[in-house]
């Protein structure tokens, strides 16, 4: 047989295998600390991430484009809604959506920099490509039509949530938005119609409501946002109301219809909604598919969410999931102290269920809390006392024209300890860590009566509202 007739020989060289200690899969914020905080206890760590660069939707799509948006919108809303008399804006829509955008990707650039920096630094391998188990100590990662195998003792699946995209849903219009594609958008609305009124969707209506757009929210819920103490949402409410936001509670829709000049809602009640634009902000799913969950015995539920123990394992004893695509509550921070969990429970056999999460929603006026509730209490029957401290009978509250803000103690009777903190206002979601290292520490509400605070502060509403609890007790 001469060479020209013989058959082509399949090049004998193996794809180059790669071992580690323990192998992420996704590089936002639980797998990005996750990472770290392994390779910090000296395990060979290796981070696998299908995205251009790391973060996730928290970096690129989520929390950080939303709150650059929020604080443009935040600067409208504190000179146009406030009781600060003499003080006129005038807001150019196009100029700060168009400047807007370039601070987004600037800003998301820089701390995907950061992240994939710090990674590199504390020696973890970060590998670009998508991954799928070949087996359970096994990765295939491809990039760019090649392949490589990546093997691990230990696991740690994070490759995060997306949007819910219900098929009713005519995403494929210019004029119909996920929560992912909002932040993109060329203009402020005239008006907008926002379905699902979660976290997300009243962070959203506040935002564009202060850059003008005329907003309706509607939700299926009777009350929105269950998790959080009442009044502060009804102050939050109220607050919407004034910003000129239409909130519809309990009700369903039915048809949604894409028009090139117009999107239409058809309501359970029979109203049609007509709105410039619609985003549809009700439900994530976790991203779970693709990634050969199945093959190796792990079933993500309906939502793609992955089910795990206290300690973050999964049915199968050497691979654990964090974050995102574990399920509610979804946010970042938490995010983060689940990563950091799991490599606890993992390499120090410490299993630390996650107690007092703390929520932040960025709304405004922003609501934050940590630990019971006023009416979380009633139902577990504790005995507990409010303490109450308005913002505008608080100096610095004055100052900045904050009407809505509230700061709300929870305090044990009997311990007179803090059960639980709950802030409304102007930095409510960094006012409320004041009160949870508090908890932490296990200190009484005199802790708060007994400091001396800074004057004019926000900050010192945490003792007007202890000496409002003392009073009580």
């Amino acid at each position: 047989m001469t060479s020209e007739t013989q058959p082509a020989r399949r090049s004998s060289v193996p794809p180059p295998v790669e071992q580690f200690d323990l192998v992420v899969i996704g590089a936002g914020p639980s797998g990005g600390t996750a990472a770290a905080a392994a390779a910090a206890m000296g395990q060979s760590v290796a981070i696998v991430e299908m995205a251009d660069a790391p973060g996730g939707s928290a970096v690129h799509t989520g929390r950080l484009p939303g709150e650059t948006l929020r604080e443009c919108a935040l600067f409208l809303a504190s000179h146009t809604s406030r009781d600060l008399e003499g003080v006129s804006v005038r807001f150019s829509k196009e100029a700060t959506m168009e400047g807007l955008h370039r601070r987004t990707i600037a800003i998301a650039a820089a701390e995907a920099a950061r992240i994939r920096g710090g990674l590199e630094k504390l020696g973890v391998r970060y590998i670009h490509g998508r991954a799928r188990f070949d087996d359970t100590h096994t990765l295939r990662v491809e990039r760019d039509g090649a392949s490589i195998y990546v093997k691990g003792r230990y696991f740690l699946v994070s490759t995060g949530s997306g949007p819910l995209r219900p098929k009713i849903v005519p995403f494929d219009s210019p004029r119909v938005h996920d929560t992912d594609g909002i932040v993109r958008l060329a203009e402020v609305p005239g008006s907008l119609v926002i379905l699902g009124a979660g976290i997300i969707g009243c962070e959203y209506a506040s935002m564009f409501a202060a850059f003008g757009s005329k907003v309706t929210l509607v939700d299926t819920r009777t009350e929105i946002m269950p998790f959080l103490d009442r009044e502060l949402v009804g102050r939050l409410l109220e607050a919407m109301a004034r910003s000129g936001i239409t909130v519809i509670r309990g009700m369903k829709w039915d048809a949604i219809h894409a028009f090139d000049d117009l999107v239409t809602v058809d309501l359970a009640d029979g109203r049609t909604l007509d709105t410039d634009h619609l985003l549809y902000a009700a439900g994530r799913v976790g991203h779970s598919s693709n990634l050969g969950l199945e093959r190796i015995g792990i079933l993500p539920d309906g939502r793609g969410y992955i089910p795990v123990d206290d300690g973050y394992r999964t049915e199968v004893q050497h691979i654990f999931a964090a974050g995102d695509v574990i399920g509610p509550p979804g946010l970042a921070s938490t995010s983060m102290e689940q990563g950091r969990a799991a490599i606890r429970a993992l390499f120090e056999k410490k299993h630390e269920p996650l107690t007092a999460l703390p929520f932040g929603v960025n709304t405004i006026p922003e609501v934050s809390g940590v630990g019971e509730t006023e009416e979380s209490a009633k139902k577990k029957n504790l005995d507990v006392v409010i303490g109450r401290a308005d913002h505008g009978a608080n100096a610095r509250g004055l100052i900045i024209g904050d009407r809505d803000g509230l700061t709300k103690l929870v305090v044990d009777r009997t311990s007179r300890k803090l059960l639980g903190v709950h802030v409304a206002g102007d930095r409510a979601t960094e006012l409320v860590h004041i009160g949870q290292v508090a908890m932490a520490a296990g200190a009484t509400v005199d802790v708060f009566a007994g400091m001396v605070w800074n004057y004019p502060t926000i900050a010192e509403s945490y003792a007007n509202a202890a000496h409002d609890a003392i009073a009580k007790l």
